[in-house]
Formats: C-alpha cells, structure tokens, sequence
C-alpha cells in the first residue's frame, strides 16, 4: 500500500488544496492520509509544549517526525509512506521518481528542494548537536550535505522505524531542535542552525544513508518557482 502524508495546522490550506489535487493527478496510486494538528496525541503535546508553543515552523518542526513515526506505526510492513511539505506541488506523473529506488532500498531522502542548490551541514548545524552525535568528521572533514527534510519516502522496516523514531527522539530535545545558542563554539563558516533537517541529517548520517539528488521535472517549487 502506498500513503501520501501531508501535515494540517489550518495555515497553509490553499497550499495544501494544490498539493493534494496534484496527487490525485499525478500519482493515484496513494492513499492521501491528511494528519490534523489537532489529532496530535495529547500527552506528547504536553510532555513538550516547551517546543510545540515555538512560532517558528509550527513547534519547531517537530510535528513532523511525530507525524511520521505515527503512520510508520500503523501500516503494514513494506508499506510505503511518501511525506511532502505543504509548498510544493507535482507538476507530472512522479512514480519514477521513487519506484525503481524503492525495489532495493527503503528510505529516500533527499539533498535538495526542487530548484534550489544542494547545502553544506557545517554551514547549518549547530556545533553542540554536531559534538553531541559524534559527527565532526563526516561535517568538517568530509564535507557531507544537509539533507532537505521537505521530502521523505520511507517504507515500513524494522530499519525505518528505528531511523524516524531516533529523529523524534533527538528534536524532542528544546537544544537540538530550536535555535538556542550552542554552548559549545560554532564553527566560522556557522550560518544556522536548521532544525529538523539538521537532525534527520544527523540521524542519516549515523546510519549511513546517501541523500540523493532532486530533479526538478517532477515538482514546483512555490517559493523558487521555474
């Protein structure tokens, strides 16, 4: 079984009607699962309402491997979960985009928006998480991209449910997800930090998993658009 995911707060509506219709265009195949904001379960937003009451990003992104980790936990194995970020929409049948790729492996994730240029980890990661998860060498020495966390096809395996329950692990914490300054000193060439990406990127980088390239034939981009 194949699921569309796409996340609701009530703020990107017009957004989310254009998506979602170009689903259904594009790729009929999913199911479209609409995950409402007001469906999140209780006890979590309390337990980190520190983060969830954030502006930025509707709780610091946080939602989004909640959102994730919750569907991953009621399919079925080898289901197929597709999550895309509100601001974007399909502009041609996508099924090569994650078919073929899907066969052998399961999870894609990806080192680019649609139009836009792919990015260093060391630019847009604070270096307290980069201590932290023992990732200096793979950020300063080798160079590795932060990943676009706008974009994620996972099918269920124990392997996928163990990497997106370590990403919610890891921003449900108020120092790694947010903007609050890194203890530690940040490297010169320190932008900022970028939250949720910054943290799958940790998480893929831990196990080992490429990101891979965007091409922008199958989605528009609303803010870059081409």
């Amino acid at each position: 079984m194949l699921y569309f995911l796409v996340y609701n707060d009530g703020n990107y509506i017009h957004y989310l009607n254009k998506l979602l219709s170009s689903v259904t265009q594009y790729g009929p195949e999913f199911k479209i699962v609409i995950f409402n904001k007001k469906d999140m379960d209780y006890e979590f937003v309390k337990k980190n309402e520190n983060i969830l009451s954030g502006t930025t990003g509707g709780g610091w992104w946080l939602w989004k491997p909640y959102i994730i980790n919750n569907v991953l936990s009621k399919i079925n194995e080898n289901d197929i979960v597709f999550y895309l970020d509100s601001k974007y929409y399909f502009i041609e049948n996508f099924k090569e985009l994650y078919n073929e790729y899907m066969l052998k492996n399961d999870i894609l994730v990806f080192k680019n928006k649609p139009n836009e240029p792919q990015y260093l980890m060391k630019h847009w990661c604070k270096m307290d998480v980069i201590q932290k998860y023992n990732i200096y060498n793979e950020v300063f020495n080798e160079n590795c991209n932060i990943c676009w966390a706008g974009a994620i096809i996972i099918k269920k395996t124990p392997n996928t449910v163990l990497y997106i329950k370590e990403w919610l692990d890891i921003a449900a914490v108020y120092e790694n997800i947010t903007l609050s300054p890194s203890k530690i000193k940040d490297h010169s060439e320190f932008i900022e930090h970028r939250c949720d990406q910054s943290l799958l990127s940790v998480v893929l980088i831990k196990n080992n998993i490429k990101t891979h390239f965007l091409e922008k034939r199958f989605l528009q981009n609303v803010r870059v658009p081409f």
